[in-house]
């Protein structure tokens, strides 16, 4: 009992932590960040995952993953929004 709350307690404030890193739920929608992060009571901390594909109308799709919990979700760019965090997206798909 004391050891698993002990780790709840590390588990969050390791969440609160990475948010300060590099967070890219500004380019998730706001339903989808109301979710709350498997037992921990934060929301998902999402990152990019997997390849970038364009769209129809010059949109471009994301496959965004939860650190945490593995949830997964789906995300259309404006090719704007895109060329904005290009860079980021590229670096965190390569340090997986």
């Amino acid at each position: 009992m004391l050891a698993e709350s002990a780790q709840n307690i590390v588990m969050e404030n390791l969440a609160k932590f990475e948010e300060i890193l590099m967070n890219f739920n500004h380019l998730m929608d706001k339903t989808a960040l109301r979710d709350k992060c498997g037992d921990l009571d934060t929301c998902c901390y999402y990152v990019p995952r997997g390849p970038v594909r364009t769209m129809l109308g010059q949109n471009v799709h994301l496959t965004m993953v939860c650190k945490r919990c593995a949830k997964r979700r789906d995300v259309f760019l404006t090719k704007e929004e895109y060329f904005t965090q290009e860079k980021l997206i590229y670096k965190e798909i390569r340090d997986v």
